[in-house]
């Protein structure tokens, strides 16, 4: 299964207006972009970002694809995109809270719940039922991108998690805890890209709010990003 060059993903949530320019064949800045999601107003002569994304996601750009990938990616999904919903992927378990200890990294682990938020107040989309809901990936998946020793250290080790994620005092939880809170909602995040994926071909394009770990590789991971999602992503579509 190819990607033909009019589809677009991305994982990066505030590109969203960037992937509306893209299919009017304009090139913007991401600060130009990020700006067109905040004053989602229609302007003269052209459409509101609702509009735009409404027409764009309905028909299927590929509708002969659609039980194909309903079938093969029943893994990630257990609804399907209805034609009331946008191919966005989002699910609130993206948000990872732990204790109040999250706040002590850089990276905001619950910015998911506003980008949706913002895409509400800006009118983009009526509320979260227009999202599609991902499940996590499971662990036959991440095999396929991950060295078996490197996945049984991240799986029994708190320490692993810390090191991976560079929040050092979850080397101090429970592994239990950690899991449930850190690596399971990071696995929901992995089955969000791989979804948007297989959207993006039956649609032209799909932003997954979460996800983008670009920082893990088949060995190790680091820089908040314990699984390789994108590689993932790619190696299922082809």
């Amino acid at each position: 299964m190819h990607c033909s060059r009019r589809t677009f993903i991305t994982t990066a949530s505030i590109t969203l207006a960037a992937a509306i320019m893209f299919r009017r064949g304009t090139r913007t800045s991401s600060r130009n972009a990020a700006e067109g999601v905040a004053s989602a107003g229609p302007a003269a002569g052209r459409l509101s970002v609702a509009d735009t994304l409404a027409r764009s996601s309905t028909p299927a750009a590929r509708p002969e694809l659609a039980q194909q990938l309903r079938e093969h990616y029943s893994d990630v999904c257990e609804c399907w995109k209805t034609e009331q919903q946008l191919p966005i992927v989002y699910d609130s378990g993206y948000n990872i809270t732990l204790l109040g200890l999250e706040k002590l990294h850089p990276f905001d682990s619950c910015k998911f719940s506003k980008v949706v938020a913002g895409l509400q107040t800006a009118g983009v989309i009526a509320g979260i039922s227009q999202l599609v809901q991902p499940l996590p990936a499971s662990l036959t998946a991440l095999q396929s991108v991950h060295s078996q020793t490197y996945l049984q250290q991240l799986h029994s080790s708190s320490l692993k998690v810390a090191q991976v994620t560079e929040l050092s005092p979850l080397a101090l939880l429970p592994h239990s805890l950690v899991q449930r809170k850190v690596l399971q909602p990071m696995r929901l995040h992995v089955g969000g890209t791989v979804l948007a994926a297989a959207l993006a071909v039956a649609h032209g394009w799909a932003v997954n709010v979460g996800g983008g770990m670009h920082h893990a590789h088949r060995e190790d991971g680091s820089g908040w990003c314990p699984y390789a999602d994108i590689t993932l992503a790619v190696q299922r579509i082809r």
